[in-house]
């Protein structure tokens, strides 16, 4: 569920357009995020934690602390799905550092100005897009629910990070995309 988010960055051309070390830095810095709502996405769209049996095991791998965290930010994740997409865009091209210590991770960027067209090319693209299909006032509702939302997520990311699964896991994302990104 979360390799899905692999595609993301090995099909943007933004992303290809960087330096290989820009991009791995970047997908180093941001794939648990990416990773994480991507695969609350899915988990909402396919209503996965409905069946007591996969939650009960996302439980065993994550966590019932951090499962608590992923239905929290599946409750609050907005149900428009372009604009999730657009969001999953906004995150991979962020340049903040995050809370969770990642040992052997490098988070300089060659220039962190190269990143500021894409974050405001997808943010803006975000917003035109939530103006145009809701009006002023539901935008700025759902952007500010958004802001939330990436606080609950957090939150999932921290209390996941108890579980050594969830860190293999997201290691073995940044290695096989890592290795796509290189040929």
């Amino acid at each position: 569920m979360m390799g899905n988010v692999q595609i993301a960055f090995e099909k943007n051309r933004d992303f290809l357009s960087l330096s290989r070390h820009d991009r791995i830095t970047l997908l180093r810095t941001t794939v648990e995020y990416t990773s994480t709502i991507g695969s609350i996405f899915t988990l909402r769209q396919y209503k996965l934690f409905n069946y007591p049996s996969f939650y009960e095991s996302a439980e065993i791998i994550f966590q019932p602390s951090a499962t608590v965290f992923i239905k929290r930010v599946i409750d609050q994740l907005d149900p428009d799905n372009t604009f999730i997409k657009l969001i999953l865009a906004i995150v991979a091209f962020s340049t903040i550092n995050y809370i969770v210590y990642r040992k052997n991770i490098e988070i300089d960027l060659t220039n962190n100005k190269v990143m500021l067209p894409f974050q405001d090319m997808y943010t803006e693209l975000a917003w035109r897009y939530l103006l145009y299909k809701y009006g002023h006032y539901e935008a700025v509702k759902r952007f500010s629910n958004l802001t939330r939302c990436l606080f609950a997520v957090t939150g999932a990311i921290v209390e996941a990070h108890e579980s050594q699964k969830f860190t293999d896991i997201i290691d073995s994302i940044i290695e096989q995309t890592e290795q796509k990104l290189s040929y």
